[in-house]
């Protein structure tokens, strides 16, 4: 068979099975979009019926309340005058055929407009009296053809004082709603209004009104469109598109349908409109093949060898223009898509391995690169880089100042990385290196000097920033053979670099592993429930500064976990603070300190004054003063017995909410202590303006008093700060008496420490105060 006639054969072929899929595919998009369209014009028009026949509905019920409120209005002064002006209001709104009163027993007592002939027939055996009797506020009955106005009929009942009233109402007006349907869609489209027992009340074919055969497959069909089945059902033989919706409350529905035949009659023209086409596109689409096959297929050949080149990825190849100016187009549409394709590939690489802020390498990218290095087995070192404090930047300056932050801080280390490290940004404020040809000692200095570069600061606009940075190192293939090993332990060293002061770095050891479990067991432990079983409380007294007189104590929380055994504060309050349980906790040890409070101070003159630690927070918490107003109330001790004591971290990034929280707790009478002053980085400089009464001098200060004269100097001048702001002090971590005489001299205001008095359990501290109430100490 010769080429052109085999292209025309298979052209013919081609040809005829597009055009006739081109018309089996528009056809069947139209047919489902027509569809959908004639369903959804149901629907929309199943809701508006609905809400125009709830509307009519609603409006006798108005009625009916008229009428009921008219006869508990007792300013008309009689019953033939509030007769009068219902009979006006049924006059005035011809819903009602008429209004029967109904007493306790269930007879009519009379009716609107009277009927002298309906007087005491018995209703106790309706439906409506019934329900109404049962406590029901209204009720709907089924429609019915009245026997005194042969007209579609429902009653509307209600209660009042001494029985209810009945209306009568007249369907005639919902029976009239279909007609505006019938003047708007003809004679193709059916409306329906059906009762609660499936009985047709409208219609717009009047011969099917009171007829319950048809109403009852809509009914069903209904209930199977809550169940998301087909909205297409055979009625009496007929395939009918049909909607249906319930009116609010009444056990009404509305139900919208036509004939799918006759709906879908144009898509039958369409139909044939796409055969004929197909037809006349085929024939015209063959006699122009035969004058185009022969001259087109040399050109055609040579543009397949360019598409099969760029098919198998040489997206640097164009194809070449030809003689035709529509294989011209083609090939520059061809060429200008495969220049988009390029474009395409290069910006996904780029969003795919490159950070959007600082056009470093991203995870992905970064963890490509150390599989290769493991490949490649040659030694290399992978630097975890976390900045100290960088929180803080975006929570004072807001993130656009941290974004630019960090693009000056990603210009610091492109330059140390030089030639010899890749760099990456990992997401945050983390970044990770890969130091190639790792040796030790020249691996150290370069971390000695990645570390001393980011101790330098930054300049962000008119803002310098701290640049320090936490800094951790694994090594291939001393820690792990495997990528995401090595970056895991990496962290793990950062964090412990962290944990050490942070501005430092840490060589990963496999100790870290152990320390990582535990903090994850500890973790799990404290979501457990059975946590305020295992918590307990100690309490250490606090003394005046001559040690002999208590002037408190202070509550110690401690953890005995089944499984992990006595857990260091430490250890888990930090993690506490990490996961949130800190709110719980806190709650918990102030609730149980306030209960012991109670009963030190019962029938106490010189009451004891109780300290607990808040951690920063419990103070974000919104319930928290909440929290400690209840527990004060409940646990009935005076609110002047508590202090409260903190940390400078409370004030971090919160000035203004944390001194606004402090002087709530002020204005109560609970005082508030500054705890481990002496330790933070500015206590100076916002000491004058919160609202404290106490400094707490951290134990760091004490321990060396007797031999370093730089804390001497540094404790007396504390001391003398807070005498002269108006002040006390307390010297905590006090282990020997050298330290304690010292103290003395210094005048300082109260002493707490092992040389006075170890934590001790609430009945041990109950024991020993009672010992010294008894011998005169106090």
């Amino acid at each position: 068979m010769r080429l052109k006639t085999y292209l025309i054969i298979s052209q013919l072929l081609a040809v005829t099975l597009s055009v006739f899929l081109l018309g089996a595919m528009n056809f069947y998009y139209m047919y489902q979009n027509v569809q959908q369209d004639l369903q959804y014009k149901n629907d929309m028009l199943a809701h508006a019926t609905s809400r125009e026949v709830a509307e009519l509905l609603r409006a006798p019920l108005r009625l009916m309340e008229q009428i009921r409120a008219v006869y508990q209005n007792e300013s008309l002064g009689s019953q033939s005058a509030a007769d009068e002006v219902v009979n006006h209001l049924i006059q005035q709104e011809k819903f009602f055929d008429r209004i029967e009163f109904i007493d306790e027993k269930g007879y009519v007592v009379r009716t609107i407009p009277r009927n002298e002939d309906m007087a005491d027939m018995d209703r106790s055996r309706y439906e409506f009296y019934k329900k109404i009797s049962n406590g029901t506020s209204v009720y709907w009955s089924n429609s019915f053809i009245s026997a005194e106005t042969g007209q579609p009929t429902v009653i509307v009942a209600m209660p009042v004082p001494g029985g209810s009233i009945a209306g009568y109402l007249n369907l005639q007006r919902v029976s009239n709603i279909t007609d505006v349907f019938f003047e708007m869609y003809g004679k193709n489209v059916f409306v329906a209004i059906t009762d609660e027992r499936g009985v047709t009340i409208a219609h717009t074919d009047r011969e099917k009104v009171w007829q319950r055969e048809w109403s009852g497959d809509y009914f069903v069909l209904h209930k199977d469109q809550k169940n998301d089945k087909e909205k297409q059902v055979a009625i009496s033989g007929v395939e009918y598109l049909v909607s249906a919706e319930e009116v609010n409350e009444s056990g009404w529905h509305v139900v919208v349908y036509q004939a799918v035949d006759v709906a879908f009659a144009t898509l039958h023209r369409i139909q044939w409109f796409f055969i004929i086409s197909a037809s006349l596109v085929l024939v015209g689409g063959l006699a122009l093949s035969w004058r185009k096959l022969g001259s087109t297929l040399q050109a055609f050949s040579r543009l397949n060898q360019r598409f099969v080149a760029i098919a198998g990825g040489n997206l640097e190849i164009k194809a070449e223009h030809e003689g035709f100016s529509e294989l011209n187009e083609m090939v520059d549409h061809f060429n200008h898509m495969v220049h988009n394709v390029r474009e395409r590939d290069r910006r996904l690489y780029e969003l795919a391995h490159k950070d959007s802020l600082t056009g470093l390498g991203n995870r992905s990218l970064f963890l490509q690169w150390m599989q290769q290095a493991v490949r490649e087995n040659k030694p290399f070192g992978v630097v975890f880089l976390d900045l100290d404090d960088f929180k803080l930047v975006n929570d004072s300056y807001g993130h656009w100042q941290g974004d630019l932050l960090l693009i000056k801080v990603a210009e610091k280390l492109r330059a140390i990385a030089g030639e010899n490290a890749v760099l990456a940004r990992l997401g945050g404020d983390e970044f990770v290196f890969i130091v190639q040809n790792w040796e030790d000692a020249p691996g150290m200095d370069w971390i000695q000097r990645l570390s001393e570069t980011m101790a330098e600061p930054v300049k962000v606009n008119s803002y310098v920033f701290s640049t320090e940075a936490s800094i951790g190192i694994s090594v291939f293939p001393k820690d792990s053979g495997d990528a995401d090993e090595l970056l895991r332990f990496a962290d793990m060293a950062m964090y412990q670099a962290k944990n050490h002061g942070k501005n430092g770095f840490c060589f990963y050891a496999e100790k870290m592993n152990e320390e990582i479990k535990r903090k994850n067991e500890i973790i799990e432990s404290l979501r457990d429930e059975e946590i305020f079983d295992e918590l307990f409380l100690q309490y250490q007294p606090i003394f005046f500064a001559d040690g002999k007189k208590i002037r408190g104590v202070e509550a110690l929380v401690r953890w005995n976990n089944v499984k992990l055994g006595l857990v260091s504060p430490a250890e888990f309050i930090p993690m506490a603070e990490e996961t949130g349980r800190i709110n719980e906790i806190g709650k918990w040890v102030m609730n149980e300190a306030c209960k012991t409070l109670a009963l030190i101070n019962h029938g106490n003159s010189e009451p004891y004054v109780m300290a607990i630690n808040v951690s920063a927070i419990q103070l974000k918490e919104s319930a928290f003063l909440t929290e400690v107003y209840e527990i004060v109330k409940e646990t009935r001790i005076e609110a002047n017995w508590l202090e409260l004591e903190i940390t400078e971290t409370a004030f971090m990034g919160r000035w203004e909410e944390t001194i606004a929280i402090l002087q709530q707790l002020k204005n109560f009478g609970i005082s508030i202590a500054l705890d481990d002053f002496g330790t933070g980085y500015s206590s100076l400089s916002y000491l004058h303006g919160l609202p404290i009464d106490t400094l707490k001098i951290d134990r760091s200060l004490i321990m060396d008093i007797l031999e370093n004269k730089k804390a001497q100097a540094m404790l007396n001048g504390i001391i003398d700060l807070a005498r002269g702001i108006g002040l006390k002090a307390v010297a905590e971590g006090i282990e020997t008496v050298e330290q304690a005489e010292m103290i003395q001299q210094t005048g300082c205001n109260y002493c707490q420490g092992y040389l006075f008095k170890k934590p001790l359990p609430t009945t041990d501290l109950l024991a020993f105060l009672a010992r010294r109430e008894e011998d005169g100490s106090r």
